[in-house]
């Protein structure tokens, strides 16, 4: 299996896009972990691990935590007008992600098998 980059944003993107820092965040381990909300004070946790690939994200509403999924085999993770895209490909499978905070907080995973 070939080694892959996994291409993620760094903390200014997400201060300059969302005005958060890390929640948590271990640079030389090559982990970081965001809180980011909505309007309406839903939120996502989003984290993501270069060494290992992967990415995951809790869905948070009233501060109860609704849903963790996580996906492995991380290729890219990237924000564009508030909008967050990832994809995670393995031998048998692609999963995306796309987090989008308007008009209100709306985090999707789709898998297709390959």
């Amino acid at each position: 299996m070939l080694n892959k980059r996994f291409n993620y944003p760094d903390e200014m993107d997400f201060l300059s896009v969302f005005g958060v820092e890390p929640l948590e965040s271990q640079p030389k381990d090559g982990f970081w972990c965001y809180l980011l909300s909505d309007d309406n004070q839903r939120q996502v946790k989003l984290s993501f691990d270069m060494p290992e690939s992967s990415i995951q994200t809790t869905l948070i509403i009233d501060g109860l935590e609704i849903s963790t999924v996580s996906s492995e085999g991380a290729e890219y993770l990237n924000i564009n007008d508030k909008t967050i895209r990832g994809k995670c490909q393995n031998d048998s499978d692609v999963t995306e992600l796309l987090i989008k905070f308007e008009p209100h907080l709306q985090v999707t995973w789709s898998n297709l098998r390959i």
